[in-house]
């Protein structure tokens, strides 16, 4: 007797053997058990879930000969006969063969007639979506009144092809791809009615790798056991599918946050020496990005990829949110420009070089994915690597945990050992314009419920004066600049007042996320080493190593002198060139409304024709603009 496929061997022959679609079944079950049958079914799912194996299923339950019903006893002719594709008044059509209108003429002229041995004349059509227009528009009339001895069974992969005329006369079911679990279930039932040996992870793999088909999974099983014998094994799989080892993925994934460009690559290396298809090596990864996101929102989540508990839950924890989120997006768009790379391997290798070129780069490296201890802070003035946003409150001993998002480390634009967060132990209060002139000023004092993000780099050398606050007192004596300068004794740093710092906010000359920073900072104090800034925390977002680097180099370059930039992050900020800005825009606005109100013409319009003066539409007219 020759070999059949397991695909066919193990087709379900009744709806109990029928698994992963049990809406369908339970839905098909109870129409036939009550006989409220439709004369038209659909089914739609992609390839190997099952619908040419439910509507033969249903040709057999409709014409049993033990009646119909939703158990077609399967020793009966009709059940036989069904079972091996000779049945007469089953008629299976692939419309694919058959797109001409006169093949579907041809195919419906035999429909008046009478079955010639079962209960129904049923016709199964597979991909029914292949119909031209034209075939689609003769089988109209007779799907919609067909005679009550014909069934109509549809199939297609693609129902968006197929009319709506068409799919408004027929009961749809939507058959879904099985999930891995329920394929690797099947599979073990198989292995073990075949006496066959077959190591768990193996199956495993192979019911990932079948993509939601049953028929794939079977055909995958087939393959499997012609290359590996009687004893499938995971790495003779494994071997046979081009399947990337996990454990390497997340070291590639550990390379990307680390910065590590030669691990790397190496890793690219060692997968693509086993793995043909450099997609599948992307798509790996970004399973693996998936599984992290959704571990890190919800812990018990169950995830798609074969890595230890230990590990993903160290990784979710090491690796921050938004870097998944980017690595994700640019995994995205590395898959999508692969077929246009010069070799698929050069678009992996660009693909990962991106992800490390975009992120943000970072003061040191992780050396373990796990998070790190908490930081204590026993003394009143310490001077500790910056490792996120610090909550300091001078009144009670500070133990300085971490945030979540920043538990890898903060990421910033150049690295350098001087990178520090300086937190200061003495509450002070920024109601006073001027910060002492000593060196003890350039401690940081912060506000209650304050953050002091003190960035400590390479001066720039520059060249012009300064702006600043309208509420610093100013000293009658003229500074070199022309801007007041207030003396102070007993030192030689002169604090120095800045008239207007909204105004010079905007003449630095920044772009992007350096101009933002600056729109948003409130000018607590100046001298002539530093200025002192408060931010609030609403926009903490714009404040990053860059941003302050480019303000500083700027305001450097605006005074001609080394300056320092001390940024605080509190919870309400005095008023920023941005806040002044559109406090000035809502003037305008109030001042130009109610200027048109009092308006001779418009009170003329609004009297002689019911006119209405619509406010959500008037804009002031830009006093740059003549």
């Amino acid at each position: 007797m020759s070999y059949q496929v397991l695909a066919r061997k193990w087709r379900p022959l009744s709806f109990a053997d029928l698994v992963g679609q049990d809406h369908v079944r339970r839905a098909l079950t109870n129409s036939l058990t009550t006989g409220r049958l439709h004369h038209a079914y659909l089914f739609t799912g992609t390839r190997g879930v099952g619908k040419t194996t439910i509507a033969r299923l249903m040709a057999k339950a409709l014409n049993c000969e033990q009646g119909i019903t939703a158990e077609p006893c399967g020793q009966c002719s009709a059940c036989t006969e069904i079972d091996a594709g000779r049945f007469l008044d089953l008629l299976e059509i692939d419309a694919a063969s058959r797109t001409k209108v006169d093949d579907t003429r041809e195919l419906l002229e035999n429909v008046q007639y009478a079955p010639t041995r079962g209960r129904f004349k049923v016709y199964l059509i597979d991909e029914v979506h292949m119909f031209s227009k034209s075939s689609f528009n003769a089988l109209l009339k007779t799907l919609e009144e067909p005679p009550a001895h014909v069934k109509f069974l549809l199939a297609t992969t693609d129902p968006q092809k197929i009319p709506v005329t068409i799919l408004s006369r027929c009961l749809q079911f939507n058959l879904r791809q099985m999930p891995a679990d329920v394929i690797e279930q099947q599979l073990v039932k198989i292995t073990d009615e075949e006496h066959l040996q077959a190591a768990p992870e193996a199956l495993r793999l192979l019911a990932r790798s079948a993509a939601g088909s049953m028929r794939d999974g079977l055909s995958l099983l087939d393959q499997a056991i012609a290359f590996c014998g009687a004893n499938v094994s995971l790495e003779e799989t494994a071997s046979m599918l081009g399947a990337v080892d996990q454990a390497q993925v997340v070291e590639m994934l550990q390379a990307l946050h680390r910065g590590d460009a030669n691990g790397l690559l190496s890793q690219v290396d060692l997968l693509t020496a086993r793995v043909a298809d450099y997609a599948v090596i992307l798509e790996e990864l970004l399973s693996l990005l998936h599984a992290l996101s959704v571990r890190q929102q919800v812990e018990d989540a169950p995830v798609q990829v074969d890595v230890p508990e230990a590990q993903l839950a160290s990784l979710a924890a090491a690796i921050p949110a938004e870097e998944l989120q980017l690595y994700y997006q640019l995994g995205l768009h590395g898959r999508r420009d692969l077929p246009l790379a010069p070799t698929p391997r050069i678009g992996l290798e660009m693909a990962l070089l991106r992800m490390l070129a975009f992120q943000p780069e970072r003061t040191g490296a992780t050396a373990e994915f796990a998070p790190p201890p908490a930081l204590a802070v026993p003394t009143p003035e310490v001077v500790v690597p910056l490792s996120g946003e610090v909550s300091v409150d001078a009144d009670e001993p500070r133990h300085v945990d971490p945030p979540a998002e920043y538990e890898a480390e903060p990421v910033f634009e150049s690295e350098s050992p001087a990178d520090f967060v300086k937190i200061g132990s003495d509450e002070a209060s920024f109601d006073s314009p001027m910060a002492p002139a000593s060196r003890a000023s350039e401690e940081v004092s912060p506000v209650t419920s304050g953050q002091v993000v003190e960035f400590f780099s390479e001066s720039v050398p520059a060249a012009a004066p300064i702006a600043g606050r309208h509420d610093a007192p100013q000293s009658d004596m003229p500074g070199a600049d022309g801007h007041a300068v207030a003396e102070t004794s007993g030192s030689s740093t002169e604090a120095v007042v800045v008239s207007d710092w909204s105004q010079q906010a905007y003449s630095l000359s920044l772009t992007g996320l350096a101009q933002q920073l600056a729109a948003q900072l409130a000018l607590v104090s100046v001298t002539d080493r530093e200025y002192r800034f408060t931010l609030d925390t609403s926009h903490r977002a714009v404040l990053n190593r860059a941003a302050q680097s480019r303000l500083e180099q700027a305001l450097c370059r605006h005074l001609g002198r080394e300056i320092k930039v001390v940024i605080e992050v509190v919870h309400h900020s005095d008023e920023t060139p941005a806040k002044e800005r559109q406090r000035i825009e809502q003037l305008r606005l109030d001042e130009t409304t109610r200027k048109l109100q009092e308006d001779p013409t418009v009170k003329a319009l609004e009297g002689a024709f019911g006119a209405q003066l619509d406010v959500a539409s008037i804009e002031p007219l830009d006093p740059g603009k003549s």
